[in-house]
């Protein structure tokens, strides 16, 4: 009866090290599923010894003992088969939102694709319009809607190669916005520009804010702070103290007061105040020797 006990309990302390082991498979090599596959293993060669004492008469049978022993041997060994099935099933559906993520990607870049398609046509709807208008009022009215919508293509242009959806470089779309916003104007060549651009890991959303609020104070500068001057300077800074973003824009133009129109300091200054109450932060603006416009929000890395 003893050998009879003995022996179920090695097969099932076997088995429990087989099924620990092929845990290990799903889960990888975690000390946990290592240690009690080597606990079962250990277990299963003290049974064995216990089985070959018995038959060769040099333990004394104990039925309670060798019953007790079995009761454990079959406990642990349909619970590390339920832990893995459990393992089993986590690791299908673990596979199977993998999957369903990674088609959800490849809709969003489509997505992302058919909306830079459509920007970009009304970006040339926009700039074919700009060139056959005479008057120089309505051009530079186009020009600047231009620049808006160019703000947003080169955005999802930024998304469509990107690897992570929620961030994009802030130093290249900046960088490229910029030179994207002075290249529309006729006068571009009279401008100077200097750029120094931190990277700090902003979201889509505030990258969006920040785009239009540099798209805006830089139009405004090309537009009015460099009228009958040979050449211009904007300087434009970000920059990035822990967990408080600075950006700076500034030139060496007329001046506010003289350079804007009152509509433009109406719509412009509303439109620039509203971005920058989106994004919590203040905004400060002055005209001594140019224009200055300061801008400093807070993020959460």
């Amino acid at each position: 009866m003893e050998i009879f006990l003995v022996s179920f309990s090695c097969v099932f302390q076997i088995l429990t090290a087989l099924i620990a082991l092929y845990t290990i498979r799903i889960t990888g090599a975690r000390l946990s599923w290592i240690m009690i596959s080597s606990a079962a293993i250990l277990m299963g060669v003290r049974r064995i010894l216990s089985l070959l004492g018995i038959m060769d008469n040099r333990l004394d049978g104990n039925i309670d003992y060798h019953v007790a022993g079995l009761a454990i041997s079959v406990l642990l060994f349909f619970g590390t088969l339920g832990i893995r099935s459990i393992f089993a099933d986590w690791n299908i559906t673990k596979k199977r939102n993998e999957e369903l993520l990674d088609q959800k990607r490849i809709l969003l870049k489509e997505v992302h694709h058919r909306i830079k398609n459509n920007i970009t046509s009304i970006s040339q709807f926009l700039k074919i319009q700009a060139d056959k208008e005479q008057l120089k009022e309505s051009k530079m009215v186009l020009l600047e809607a231009t620049s808006r919508v160019d703000g947003m293509k080169l955005l999802y242009n930024k998304l469509l190669i990107s690897d992570n959806y929620g961030t994009i470089s802030t130093n290249n779309y900046i960088t490229e916005l910029i030179d994207s916003i002075i290249s529309l104007f006729p006068d571009k060549e009279k401008i100077c520009l200097n750029v120094e651009i931190d990277n700090p890991p902003l979201d889509i959303q505030t990258l969006i804010n920040l785009g239009s609020i540099i798209n805006e104070i830089v139009t405004n500068s090309v537009k009015y702070g460099f009228d009958g001057r040979q050449t211009g300077i904007i300087d434009v800074s970000l920059k990035d103290n822990g967990s408080e973003i600075i950006l700076t824009v500034s030139d060496n133009g007329k001046g506010f007061d003289s350079s804007f129109p009152d509509k433009e300091k109406g719509l412009g200054l509303t439109l620039i105040s509203m971005l920058v109450q989106q994004l919590k932060g203040d905004f400060i603006i002055s005209s001594e020797n140019g224009t200055k416009s300061i801008i400093r929000f807070t993020y959460k890395q």
